[in-house]
């Protein structure tokens, strides 16, 4: 205290540079701040084009979009380049505000960029420090500047889209399973896998706002991808049989029909556990499938026995599983990744093999599927349509 006191001009200096340092010199307000959400990624007449969608902050928390914002304040801004690094930065001299990576949680490929092969694409993205690995991975066909436009039901905020958080859909109806870009890089480079990629579409038939079509994005399908190539995609009805392989999967709806092609039930199928025995015979594999699932009924058309619903589930449930596997057949696929359970006991073994034959599997491949059905709810009604008073 005395040394100050004998210099003035020090303890002045001490004093400013407290002041000085009690506050961030760099930092900007939120609403300064581009914040993009989603990357899309086409490729088209040699170059890159990348599509960025963009969300006014102001409107990320609302609950509800109002009327007199009809793009729910979504942006979006499209970069090209002859690479893809050069696309992402083309944007950087017209953007009046800073941009932000650090929030994004989807991206989307083009179906000519995935024809293509996107492994720089896969690379930058990732060797982006602010991007992170638990961002959703699409596909599509339709526009990417449209997908990116298009606004939630009741106008709800653009983060709230299929887009965004595709495993609220997933959780109602479990269909396509969501995939994560960690997931989709590991199953991208994982011998004996294939990639299913959720291909997103805008739907414009379901629903009607001041009776006019409101278009909406869905997963319509998915691309398979196999040996780091594009092989083809499916439909969401041609890809049924992969919905009781999926980890997360928790309401799997299906009609069932009798011996005669009758509709008798619509069921909803919980808790699929399976296992594959996997061998090589003959320089082909051969599997052996065991499922156990236990099922509801929510609807009944007809009166039935608890034997005839069983046996009808169980029925279904092979049909599916055999048509989807002859379907990846078709492509290319092994739709179900039987290889990499090989590979995972034998993986000396599977190399050989593969070297070979680049797919060793035909339609006797899957020899046997052994499926235990439990019923656990038959509804208030049980197995019979109530009697009217």
């Amino acid at each position: 205290m005395t040394r100050l006191k004998r210099n003035p001009a020090r303890a002045l200096l001490a004093l400013f540079a407290l002041v000085s340092l009690g506050g961030c010199w760099d930092a900007k307000e939120l609403q300064n701040v581009a914040y993009i959400t989603a990357l899309g990624v086409d490729y088209e007449n040699n170059e890159y084009i990348v599509y960025h969608q963009m969300l006014e902050f102001s409107n990320v928390a609302k609950e509800v979009v109002t009327k007199s914002e009809p793009s729910a304040g979504t942006w979006v801004a499209i970069g090209k380049g002859k690479t893809f690094g050069e696309a992402l930065n083309s944007i950087m001299p017209s953007t009046q505000i800073p941009l932000n990576f650090g929030q994004m949680t989807a991206i989307v490929y083009s179906n000519r960029l995935l024809a293509r092969g996107g492994d720089e694409v896969y690379d930058i993205t990732n060797r982006f420090r602010d991007v992170r690995y638990t961002k959703w991975v699409f596909a599509t066909d339709d526009s990417l500047a449209d997908i990116f436009s298009t606004v939630p039901l009741f106008r709800m905020p653009p983060l709230q889209s299929v887009l965004h958080s595709p495993e609220e859909v997933y959780r109602q109806s479990s269909i396509v399973e969501p995939i994560s870009f960690l997931r989709f890089i590991r199953a991208y480079n994982e011998p004996g896998m294939t990639v299913m990629l959720p291909k997103l579409a805008i739907n414009s038939s379901h629903w009607l706002e001041g009776g006019k079509p409101h278009k909406l994005l869905e997963i319509d399908g998915v691309y398979l991808i196999a040996g780091n190539k594009l092989k083809g995609w499916l439909s969401n009805e041609e890809v049924w049989g992969t919905r009781l392989f999926q980890p997360t999967a928790k309401q799997i709806v299906t009609s069932l029909k009798d011996d005669n092609g009758a509709y008798i039930a619509s069921v909803v199928i919980t808790n699929p556990r399976f296992l594959f025995s996997t061998r090589l015979e003959e320089g082909m594999l051969r599997t052996r499938l065991k499922i156990r699932v236990t099922f509801a009924v929510t609807e009944l058309v007809r009166n039935v026995s608890d034997e005839e619903v069983i046996a009808a589930t169980i029925r279904t449930i092979r049909e599916h599983i055999q048509r989807t596997y002859r379907l990846g057949l078709r492509q290319g696929v092994d739709i179900y990744s039987i290889q990499e359970t090989f590979y995972r006991r034998h993986p000396k073994q599977w190399t050989a093999l593969s070297s070979v034959r680049p797919l060793p599997l035909n339609e006797q491949s899957l020899e046997e599927i052994e499926i235990i059905a439990k019923l656990q709810n038959a509804g208030k009604y049980k197995l019979r349509i109530k009697a009217t008073p």
